[in-house]
């Protein structure tokens, strides 16, 4: 009963004694959290629960989350009138009145405007601008005292009339029975009412007085806080002014009081100059100051206001200091930590707590021992500084024993003894052995076994059993024997109510038994469970329970060990530091860096959860800290000792409704009646809002007013129409992107920092409206204009069925022509086909006949007739068969650059026989006589055979025939003009029609030089093929015809595959003939050609064109042997198969180009030897370029001179012969001494180290250097022979003669000796080769090395 009393006693007076003697806690708010300023002048809560705050720099709205603050802007008269507040009151009508040192303001929180009332003559009659005090009377009459009098809102006329004078007034009260009293600085004055007029009586013996406030008390009388002397009480009964304190109570107290409040609990709290007090009942005062080593004391002792919120919260407003919150839950912990060194804990970080008697002992880890008297409410503190005798003020570990001695355990410098009665250490307890023992060693935990018998815990050397009574001891480690430790770390020691000793290590559990046996227990030797345990405790069932370091929690039971799952809210608890029993069914356990968790082991459910979020100082605790005392408990860690009565945990169950603090568009904040146009009053007072469609990408801001632990509140929230659960959060934001047009209900619920939830949801009615074109109307739209255009199309149909009709009739028309012309067509094609080969018949024996004919002379004249007749019949017969291939699409352009210049005038020149026999004036003009065109030169040679022969056949003799040429930019005009008959405007665009056929204009059924019809279809088409256009006009004064060709410069209109090379082949060859000295190159191959010979190399040409190719052909066979290949692709299967020296190869190829080809030759290694020579255009750099890059060896612009070929052709073959002649040296060669290829060279490297591995080897043949090599055996000599003219057996023993001369030079080693080393098997054989290479004998050339 004793010791409960003094629990109860420390509870109640000791541990307030650090935290100045009253157990009152304070959280604070300054700037730093977002208040205005520090200077906190008022504070006031609104009807929602928002707390407004007045400072000196602005007025602050805080919802628990975050700070509004409202100050005067010049320019804005809406805004607060002045930055300085001095008091706030909301009137029953919601307004917000808020009186500055310039004027009073009328706050209306749901358009969040302020109105301002000033002295002066348009609107107020407020004797001064200064603000001091405003109170809502019980007669909803609004009073404010200001300096030079009291006045009173008249709410009909929105202005004030002054009732008094009183030139300080300071502050309102009014009684319970509806008394009004008014404090000023000369006194207490009362005010009556009679009539319509109000009076005023000074309260007798007040007019010395200087009031700052008024508090009705609980017996109903007025106290008076006072500036000098402290609080008074009038007694409305005997009308008296008395002292509210005994002068001894206020003695050395601050007699300066600006403001009085009772709290829930019946208290007074005075706030003064200097300091807080809060009075009991019986008027004691417990002044409360700042305290530098306290941050849960006032911040500031200059105390300005103090105010009770509507759940009992205490707000202290400090001139200097911010705000200062007391609510009964910042008490439901209390931490004794380091403050001073007299007041507080010698270091912060506690390892082990024990109680003797009435004191409480506290190791830590750097300040010794820390000892608090119940008894005195003092602590006293043992450390190495104030006892020689303690080595170490690091404290792992502390045990009181029955003969009131205190052991204790240090991290590094052993075991001490101290006697708490005589307040000494006792040296005599330990053994010289043991002393030894432990010297230097850490002692990490010690219970007493018995009334003789310590058990120490070391670090490292296991457990010692200590007797102190006969001074002997027993070791157990993890080296004694029989049976181990399974760790010599002793982290933890328990005795169960058997006697049995139950150790936890480093690494597992063990058992030693009354008789010294020890067994050992290990959950699993999975290296993933460490299984560190920290603490051991015995339940009422005797099952064991096992704290560990990071595996979590493990019942102990049968020997088994079973993992308890252990989980608050989804994570893991896994470090457990200490245990300690509560009941039967539970007990409390510390945590590494979860905070304390009380487990039912019964129902194996966690009960409560405490940490930092429900108050907790610190959520970290060290091993084995802790200790119970009643229903007390004290747990240690690195910020001190945690301390509760788990009887008086109070939990807060205030959960206020949410209210909307924010509505933001795209991220910006909406204000009310702004360009959004979507509030109308301030989104806390707004029910429902109206978005546009272009408005859905809102986001709602919200926040909980409960102020206990805010920071710990969360919220769950949805968006009804929108989603169905809820989402949980802890912050104070929803963002949302609306899609779909409608009306959408948001939902939010506060939860407060203990989990209590309010389960009345605040709620936003959201309405998003379509975008213009999904509404109502733009539907109605949509429909007429649906209806409009079914109309239309049905109109559109009927008259698309009758012109379909009509369309009918006229396509059978069509078809019918068609058909007729198809048949034509057909015929045409058909009898053409048929008269072709009895044709063929007569022009082979005619031309036979001709040329053996005898006979007389008008006979002949009569077969040259029927010749001539013959081939025009046989041209005639091929244009229809043109014309077919023209109109079924199935001839093709081969373009190629031209100078048109040329071709016209080769066709112009064919007819100037005929035009001078005819007597025509004949004329060809051209601005230039180089003009360059892409055509498809014998397609447009026909176009204007044609155009050229119809102006003959249409323009009588002694006539006017011109051939022009025009340049208009990037369009050649080619005209052909005449001056016959002309060709009527009615007939010029049908002329180019088949079968169309002019008639003279004067007899429309007399045909006119009758033809087939073909001719200029047939040119129609050519034109058009070259996407260019052919027209007819009229020449000068309607006489005679103008046919236009008009075609396009460049080669971008036509298609890649139509365009080819331009290859004037004759004038090449022309060109080339000139060159020579005699003419007489013969062009087709003779038999001589065909015969290779082996005293000649081998060149393989490369040239589509076939005269080309043959004339090469011609002019190179009488010095190499000339293969021939028409393209890429043929060459390279020849360049394979035959032994070629080097290729000439025309770059511009069907099929397989000479970039492609020259590039297949160099990176395939059969023929990468092989060197290449590209002949291209003179203008061409670019494939000279990409011909290098491809690996070409050298390049000849065309058209070539015969004679440079030749040079280039010879220079390149006599290189490598060089080459190949100088390389019987006596050096090996080198890569840079051969012209190869990069796949060459690598190949060739290869082969040199290949040969240099096996220099030594007798059996290295040409098969294993096949192999080693990675080629075959044909391209093995191939390469040999292009690269040296050796072949591989003669290019191996090359090396190894090389190589045996070298060492004969060093002298380093005898005949025999290097015939062995560079892999002859036989020394006569070697020797014979040696002289063969080098003229000399092995040992002459030796010996000539050593005579020099």
């Amino acid at each position: 009963m004793l010791k409960t009393y003094h629990i109860l006693l420390f509870l109640f007076l000791v541990i307030p004694s650090f935290a100045q003697k009253s157990n009152y806690n304070f959280n604070h708010i300054t700037n730093s959290d977002g208040l205005s300023q520090n200077s906190i002048m008022a504070v006031h809560q609104d009807n929602l629960g928002q707390i407004w705050i007045g400072t000196k720099d602005g007025l602050n709205k805080y919802d628990g989350t975050e700070f509004t603050v409202f100050r005067h802007e010049k320019d804005n008269p809406t805004s607060i009138s002045n930055n300085g507040i001095e008091c706030i009151e909301q009137d029953s009508s919601g307004f917000i009145w808020v009186g500055t040192a310039f004027g009073l303001n009328k706050f209306d929180p749901k358009t969040n405007i302020f109105k301002s009332y000033f002295l002066n003559n348009n609107q107020s009659v407020l004797g001064n601008n200064m603000i001091i005090a405003i109170r809502q009377l019980s007669n909803q009459e609004i009073w404010v005292c200001h300096f030079g009098g009291v006045s009173i809102y008249d709410a009909s006329k929105d202005n004030f009339f002054r009732i008094s004078n009183l030139q300080l007034p300071s502050c309102i009260v009014e009684t319970k029975d509806g008394a009004i009293y008014i404090g000023t600085n000369k006194g207490l004055y009362q005010f009556f009412k009679k009539g319509s007029a109000y009076q005023m009586e000074l309260i007798p013996h007040s007019e010395g007085f200087n009031i700052n406030d008024l508090l009705e008390s609980k017996n109903g009388n007025i106290l008076l806080a006072t500036k000098t002397k402290s609080v008074l009480e009038y007694n409305i009964h005997n009308k008296k002014i008395q002292p509210y304190f005994k002068e001894s109570e206020i003695d050395k107290k601050s007699k300066n009081v600006r403001k009085l409040i009772y709290d829930d609990n019946g208290l007074l709290w005075v706030a003064t100059f200097n300091g807080l007090h809060i009075v009991d009942e019986d008027r004691n005062i417990n002044a409360l100051y700042h305290d530098g080593n306290n941050n849960k004391s006032l911040n500031d002792n200059f105390i300005k206001t103090v105010f009770k919120d509507n759940i009992g919260t205490i707000w202290v407003g400090t001139y200097y200091g911010g705000l200062n919150i007391y609510n009964r839950f910042n008490n439901n912990f209390v931490n004794i930590t380091k403050n001073s060194y007299e007041k507080g804990l010698s270091f912060r970080v506690v390892s082990s707590i024990v109680n003797y008697k009435n004191l409480l002992l506290f190791g830590t880890e750097g300040g010794g021992i820390s000892v608090l008297n119940q008894d005195t409410n003092s602590i006293s503190h043992i450390t190495s500084r104030n006892h020689s005798n303690l080595k170490s003020d690091n404290i792992k570990a502390l045990c009181v024993s029955n003969d009131d001695n205190l052991w204790i355990g240090t991290f590094d410098k052993g075991l001490f003894v101290y006697n708490l009665k005589s307040k000494q250490f006792n040296k005599a307890v330990l053994p010289e052995e043991l002393t030894r023992l432990l010297k230097n060693l850490g002692v990490l935990e010690l219970v007493q076994y018995s009334h003789d018998t310590m058990l120490i815990g070391t670090n490292g050397s296991g457990l010692i059993k200590f007797n102190f009574k006969d001074k002997t001891f027993k070791l157990f480690n993890s080296k004694t024997e029989p049976i181990r430790l399974t760790n010599s770390n002793i982290k933890t020691i328990f005795i169960d109510g058997d006697k049995k000793i139950w150790l936890g290590t480093l690494r597992g559990l063990n058992c030693i038994t009354s008789n010294n046996e020890v067994k050992n227990f290990v959950y699993s030797n999975d290296s993933s469970f460490k299984f560190e345990i920290n603490t051991i405790y015995e339940d009422s069932n005797k099952n064991l329970w096992i704290g560990t370091l990071e595996d979590g929690l493990f019942k102990f039971a049968n020997n088994q060990f079973e993992l308890i799952d252990l989980k608050v809210g989804g994570e893991k608890i896994d470090g457990i530091r200490s245990i300690v029993g509560a009941d039967e069914n539970s007990f409390w356990m510390s945590t590494y860096t979860q905070g304390i968790i009380k487990y039912n082991f019964k129902k194996n459910s966690i009960e409560t959860h405490f940490t930092q979020k429900e108050g907790l100082p610190s959520n970290e605790f060290n091993r084995d800290a802790a200790l119970r005392l009643g229903s007390t408990y004290y747990f240690g860690g690195p910020s001190g000792v945690t301390v509760f009565n788990e009887h008086k945990i109070v939990k807060n169950q205030y959960a206020p409704q949410v209210i909307l603090t924010d509505f933001k568009i795209e991220n910006q904040s909406v204000s009310v009646n702004d360009s959004h146009k979507v509030l109308t009053k301030a989104i806390n007072f707004t029910q429902e809002v109206e978005l546009l469609h272009d408005q859905s990408n809102f986001s709602i801001s919200f926040s909980i007013p409960s102020y206990i632990n805010s920071k710990s509140n969360t919220y769950k929230y949805r968006l009804k129409g929108l989603e169905t659960d809820w989402n949980e959060t802890p912050n104070n934001e929803a963002s949302y992107t609306i899609q779909k047009p409608g009306d959408y209900v948001f939902e939010v619920k506060g939860v407060n920092s203990d989990g209590v939830i309010n389960e009345t949801p605040t709620t936003l009615n959201i309405s998003v409206r379509p975008a213009p074109w999904f509404t109502w109307w733009a539907y109605a739209i949509y429909i007429l204009i649906v209806i409009s255009i079914i109309y239309y199309l049905y109109s559109i149909s009927k008259s698309r069925t009758k012109l379909k009709h009509e369309l009918e009739l006229e396509h059978l028309e069509a078809e019918q022509i068609k058909k007729i012309n198809q048949a034509k067509l057909e015929f045409f094609t058909n009898i053409s086909h048929e008269f072709r080969t009895p044709l063929t018949l007569i022009l082979g024996p005619l031309q036979q006949i001709l040329d053996n004919y005898q006979g007389s002379s008008s006979i002949y004249k009569k077969l040259q007739v029927i010749k001539r007749n013959s081939n025009h019949l046989y041209q005639l017969i091929n244009r229809l068969m043109d014309f077919r291939k023209y109109e079924s699409n199935q001839m093709t352009l081969q373009v190629a650059e031209h100078n048109i210049v040329d071709v016209l005038k080769k066709v112009f020149e064919s007819f100037s026989d005929y035009a001078i026999s005819e007597g025509y004036q004949y004329n060809f003009e051209t601005p230039s006589n180089e003009i360059r065109l892409y055509i498809d030169e014998n397609k447009l040679v026909q176009v204007f055979f044609n155009l050229i022969s119809n102006a003959f056949k249409y323009t009588g003799s002694q006539g006017q025939i011109t051939v022009k040429i025009k340049e208009e930019g990037d369009v050649v005009l080619l005209l052909v003009e005449d001056d016959g008959i002309g060709i009527p405007e009615a007939y010029r665009e049908k002329i180019f029609d088949r079968f169309f056929e002019l008639v003279d204009n004067n007899a429309a059924d007399r045909p006119l030089k009758k033809g087939t019809g073909i001719g200029l279809a047939i040119v129609k088409n050519i034109v058009e093929l070259h996407k260019g256009k052919i027209s007819v006009a009229s020449n000068t004064e309607g006489k005679g015809s103008i046919f236009k060709v008009e075609l396009f410069k460049g080669a971008s209109h036509f298609k890649p595959h139509e365009i080819t090379e331009a290859k004037h082949i004759k004038e090449e060859i022309d060109f080339y003939q000139n060159q020579l000295e005699s003419t007489d190159v013969p062009f087709e191959g003779n038999f001589s050609s065909k015969i290779r010979s082996d005293k000649k190399m081998s060149i393989l040409l490369v040239e589509d064109n076939e005269e080309l190719r043959m004339f090469m052909h011609n002019i190179l066979i009488d010095d190499y042997n000339v293969f021939e290949a028409e393209n890429g692709k043929i060459a390279f299967k020849m360049a394979i198969k035959e032994p070629i020296d080097l290729i000439v190869s025309d770059v511009v190829m069907p099929i397989t180009t000479g970039l492609e080809f020259c590039k297949l030759i160099k990176e395939d290694i059969r023929t990468s030897h092989i060197p290449v020579i590209l002949l291209t255009a003179k203008s061409d750099i670019t494939h000279k370029i990409e011909g290098l890059e491809s690996g070409a060896d050298d390049y000849i612009s065309k058209p070539f001179n015969v004679q440079e070929l030749k040079l280039r052709i010879n220079n390149s073959l006599k290189s490598i012969q060089n080459i190949k002649s100088n390389l019987n040296t006596h050096d090996v060669f080198k890569v840079e001494d051969i012209q190869m290829s990069s796949l060459d060279e690598t190949l060739y490297n290869k082969a040199l180290d290949i040969i240099e591995q096996n220099i030594s080897d007798y059996n290295f043949d040409i098969p294993f250097f096949c192999e080693a090599l990675g080629v075959s055996k044909s391209v093995l000599f191939t390469k040999f022979k292009a690269w040296a003219d050796y072949t591989p057996k003669q290019f191996i023993q090359h090396i190894r003669l090389i190589r045996a001369a070298q060492l004969l030079e060093k002298g380093k080693a005898n005949i025999n000796q290097v015939c062995a080393k560079v892999g002859f098997k036989d020394q006569k054989y070697f020797s014979k080769s040696f002289k063969a290479k080098f003229g000399k004998t092995p040992s002459e050339y030796a010996q000539s090395f050593l005579e020099n």
